[in-house]
């Protein structure tokens, strides 16, 4: 388990001196990249996804229930006979390389913005690897670089639109984020307006039936499933939330000095979209999900508000981030069986590879022997 803080403990000595070095930040990412890409008993989701890929052949796309994207782009690997693992981690790697590019591109801090990004973004996308989801949330952040004003591309909508319907044809989910388009301009809303516009979308996302009829175009066939299942449950409030408001106000506080930096527009109104479907998730748990396609530019906005703070207080301020962060990573791992023993595909390249039993047995045994009781397997969260 203790592997699992080796990261955010180099990362925050790291971000302490914010090293400029490139070469540095290149081998942080790599070993990063590694840890967390090359995974092998680890995670759920890959079971379902190594059977769909091993069966998956051009004439069963008609029959396949997900994403038709998702099934070519499975078949595009499997023309070069590559094996699931390969394909898995392939693509995790590609997918990691694309957020390490826009961190580097876009932070004040690097460290900072990594370490968050593990903590928050990496150990549940990359580990656990939702891997349809993940691809999705990958293209639509991608994407964004053509809502920047700053961008001088041509038919800059026209792409975006493009970007956002490869995401669709990956993950349904990803369709939402075409409204995008049309808030480009929030930041040109004085504070008060867009402190007023947040309020009245908190308090009427309070309501779980309006929320369902308002989000029931877009994902009718999802939530239909778990309306009435522990996914449905909301909440009023949470600690989470608490912190949420308090950076989200900082935020609009800010918003001039923010908005003035290159990357300042996008990373604002993605902040600010990213708190409301915050709300939308603590309301409909299972919608949880959508708040990763922003939680990056939610955890930029933090590395620009550290960024603006003296050093003796952005040290106390990065220690209890630490603390933070551990009690994060003790609260999302210990408990389930996904991440408890890591295990690395590196380390049975040159031996036979284990069964598909022994490997998807293989956490849950541990996850036994560790509590001293049987493994229920209860309802998952479907990605």
């Amino acid at each position: 388990m203790l592997i699992y803080y080796l990261f955010p403990f180099v990362l925050y000595i790291c971000s302490l001196f914010n090293f400029k070095n490139r070469k540095f930040k290149v081998f942080l990412a790599i070993s990063l990249g590694v840890f967390l890409c090359t995974t092998y008993f680890n995670g759920s989701d890959w079971r379902q996804y190594e059977i769909m890929y091993n069966e998956a052949t051009l004439v069963g796309i008609e029959d396949f229930k997900k994403e038709k994207g998702f099934y070519l782009y499975m078949l595009l690997f499997k023309l070069f006979n590559i094996d699931f693992f390969n394909f898995f981690i392939i693509t995790k790697s590609l997918l990691f390389y694309i957020f390490y590019r826009i961190i580097l591109e876009k932070s004040k801090n690097f460290y900072v913005v990594l370490n968050l990004f593990y903590t928050l973004m990496g150990l549940f996308l990359f580990i656990d690897a939702p891997l349809r989801n993940l691809i999705a949330i990958t293209i639509v952040v991608y994407a964004q670089k053509y809502l920047e004003e700053k961008s001088k591309i041509r038919y800059k909508n026209i792409k975006y639109t493009i970007f956002i319907l490869i995401a669709f044809s990956f993950h349904k989910t990803a369709i939402i984020f075409l409204l995008l388009l049309f808030t480009k301009k929030i930041y040109k809303l004085k504070s008060i307006n867009i402190v007023i516009m947040l309020f009245v979308f908190y308090i009427l996302f309070l309501d779980q039936e309006i929320l369902i009829k308002l989000i029931a175009p877009f994902f009718k066939d999802r939530i239909a499933n778990y309306i009435g299942t522990v996914y449905s449950k909301h909440k009023l409030f949470s600690y989470g939330n608490l912190e949420k408001i308090f950076i989200i106000t900082l935020i609009i506080f800010n918003r001039r000095k923010l908005t003035r930096d290159d990357n300042g527009k996008i990373i604002f109104i993605n902040t600010i979209l990213y708190f409301i479907f915050y709300r939308i998730a603590l309301t409909f748990s299972i919608l949880y999900r959508l708040i990763l396609y922003l939680q990056i530019y939610y955890i930029l906005s933090i590395d620009f508000l550290v960024d603006r703070l003296k050093f003796n207080f952005k040290v106390i301020i990065l220690t209890l981030f630490l603390f933070y962060q551990c009690l994060i990573i003790y609260k999302e791992i210990y408990k389930t069986y996904k991440y408890i023993p890591y295990s690395s595909y590196i380390s049975y390249i040159f031996q036979d590879k284990p069964s598909y039993n022994f490997r998807s047995r293989y956490n849950y045994e541990k996850w036994e022997k560790r509590f001293n009781i049987k493994y229920n397997a209860q309802e998952e969260l479907n990605d």
